[in-house]
């Protein structure tokens, strides 16, 4: 609808094309020719507002799943611990709304260029002295262990990474600085290395980056 409104009916598929092909240029001009200014960044207002939108119906969509849950628990929490409580629930949950707007959006923006940036910060990371001899501390616990399955091994490798280099850096792209962030980069790195083999061939540098200390 935004494109068709911008593009003037039946010229929509013009802004599809440009924005398929990538070509930012050409649809900032075609943005300014329609919404009638002269500077670029006086387009900025109407791409928040846009951006704004579209995570606003998508975190209610999330929300609504959860709201009746959360209406049970929360009278049950004024009961035991008074309104005070209540009211600091509802502060963390608002700002709980604006973190997960926040990273929704810096998401919207995610490419392969972006993930060439992240790639680049999380191999820089691994290859630092400091992570290196974490992996080399953990390593050696391994000695005296008997048997240990190679998946607790890894799962071990994976909360080090986490703990040494990912909860800093996946904020910045819109991930949660845990578990379950680390999960869905590791998504992401999949689906697009189906794409593009330069994000494999980093993502083979990186995975050689963490390896290298250990004897599994």
């Amino acid at each position: 609808a935004t494109m068709i409104a911008l593009d003037g009916g039946k010229k929509s598929k013009q802004l599809v094309e440009l924005v398929k092909d990538e070509d930012w240029e050409a649809c900032t001009k075609l943005l300014m020719q329609r919404c009638q200014v002269s500077k670029p960044k006086e387009l900025l207002p109407l791409l928040r507002g846009l951006l704004q939108q579209v995570a606003e119906r998508q975190r209610l969509k999330v929300e609504a799943q959860s709201k009746a849950e959360t209406a049970k628990v929360l009278p049950t929490l004024a009961s035991l611990y008074g309104p005070e409580a209540v009211a600091e629930a509802e502060k963390s949950t608002a700002m709980a709304q604006a973190e997960w707007r926040y990273c929704w959006m810096v998401r919207s923006f995610f490419t392969v260029r972006t993930l060439a940036s992240l790639q680049a910060e999380v191999l820089n990371a691994y290859e630092a002295e400091e992570f290196q001899a974490a992996c080399e501390a953990l390593n050696k616990t391994w000695v005296n262990v008997d048997r240990m399955p190679l998946d607790q091994k890894m799962r071990a490798i994976e909360a080090l990474c986490l703990e040494n280099a990912l909860k800093r850096i996946l904020p910045r792209y819109g991930f949660k600085p845990d578990a379950d962030g680390m999960a869905e980069m590791k998504q992401v790195v999949t689906e697009m290395s189906k794409l593009d083999t330069e994000v494999r061939r980093r993502q083979m540098l990186i995975t050689a980056a963490v390896m290298k200390k250990f004897k599994l």
